[in-house]
C-alpha cells in the first residue's frame, strides 16, 4: 500500500486483516423487462482477482403468484439474467449462493406507474450571470395517490437519434429547482444529477414543479416513481460521491461512509422503479 503526501512516497508494509468475503449484488427491477443481476465479491486492498462471481445459484420468486426462476449467467462478467415477469404492485425476493460464501437475500416491489399529466417549456425565461447562459423554466404536472407513500426520481433529458436511427437521451445540466418539496442545485457543491424526493409534504395532490434548465429546446422529462429501497440506495450513493476528497493531503480524514444495501449477509441492493416518460411543449 502506498500513500502519498505533499511531494513524497513512502511505501509502508502493510498487513491488512483478514476480512470475511462476502457477495455483493446488484439488481434493479423493471416492469415488461428482463431483470439482470449483478454478482461480484468484497475485495481487500491487496486483491488483485477479478471480483465477479460467476459460479452463484441466482432465483427470483414472484411473492406474489409464487413463480420463480433460475438467472442464467449470460456472459463472464457477472451478469445473471431472469425471463420472469416484472409486475407493477408485485412483490420479489431473490437468493444468491455461490460456494465459500453465505447465501444473500433481498426483497423489493415494483411501485406504481405515475404519468405526468402535462409539461410546458418557457425559453428562454431568463439569464443566468453565474452560469453565462440563458435558462428556460419547465413546469410540470402529475397527481400523486393518497393510498401510497411514494417516492420520486425526475430526470429531464434531451431525445435525439443516434447514428443507427435509435432513440438516445442526454442529462440536462445545469438545471435548478427550489420549492417545499424539493431543492437541486445541480451546479452546487456535492449535487445529485437527479430529483428525488418523498411525497410526505404532497401527499395526495397534484404536484406543479417548476425547473429552471438551460435552453436548448423542449426537454423530455422520465418521471420514476421508485422503491423506498431504490430511494435511500441513491440517497446514500450521492452523499458518498460528492462527499469524497480531491486533496490527497486530507485522504482517510474519517470513517468511511457505508452505502444503504438490503441485501442480508452481503452488499449491494435489490430495488427497483416505475418510470413514464412526457415530451414538453414549448410556449
Amino acid at each position: 500500500m502506498v500513500l502519498l503526501h505533499s511531494s513524497c512516497s513512502n511505501e509502508i508494509d502493510y498487513q491488512s486483516p483478514e476480512i470475511k468475503r462476502r457477495l455483493v449484488v446488484y439488481s434493479i427491477m423493471q416492469v415488461n423487462n428482463d431483470l439482470g443481476i449483478y454478482v461480484g465479491r468484497t475485495q481487500s486492498l491487496k486483491d488483485k482477482d477479478v471480483a465477479f462471481v460467476s459460479d452463484a445459484l441466482v432465483t427470483i420468486v414472484d411473492q406474489t403468484t409464487n413463480v420463480c426462476d433460475t438467472a442464467i449467467l449470460t456472459d463472464q462478467d457477472g451478469v445473471y439474467v431472469s425471463n420472469l415477469p416484472l409486475k407493477e404492485g408485485h412483490h420479489y425476493s431473490l437468493c444468491v449462493e455461490a460456494p465459500g460464501f453465505d447465501a444473500v437475500y433481498a426483497s423489493d416491489y415494483i411501485p406504481a406507474k405515475v404519468e405526468i399529466s402535462s409539461a410546458t417549456f418557457q425559453d428562454p425565461f431568463e439569464y443566468s450571470s453565474s452560469d453565462a447562459l440563458f435558462m428556460g423554466l419547465l413546469t410540470l404536472k402529475f397527481q400523486d395517490n393518497v393510498a401510497e407513500k411514494n417516492y420520486y426520481e425526475l430526470l429531464p433529458v434531451h431525445r435525439g437519434t443516434g447514428s443507427s436511427g435509435e432513440v438516445v437521451y442526454s442529462r440536462i445540466r445545469p438545471f435548478r429547482i427550489s420549492n417545499e418539496i424539493v431543492s437541486v442545485d445541480s451546479e452546487a457543491q456535492n449535487s445529485p444529477q437527479s430529483i428525488l424526493f418523498d411525497d410526505h409534504l404532497c401527499n395526495g395532490k397534484e404536484l406543479v414543479l417548476q425547473i429552471k434548465i438551460q435552453s436548448g429546446g423542449a426537454p423530455f422529462i422520465f418521471l420514476r416513481n421508485v422503491s423506498e429501497t431504490y430511494y435511500h440506495y441513491q440517497k446514500s450513493l450521492y452523499t458518498h460521491l460528492y462527499t469524497q476528497p480531491e486533496n490527497g493531503d486530507l485522504m482517510f480524514p474519517v470513517e468511511p461512509l457505508g452505502l444503504f444495501s438490503n441485501i442480508k449477509n452481503g452488499f449491494g441492493v435489490f430495488s427497483s422503479f416505475n418510470q413514464s416518460g412526457f415530451q414538453s411543449t414549448s410556449k
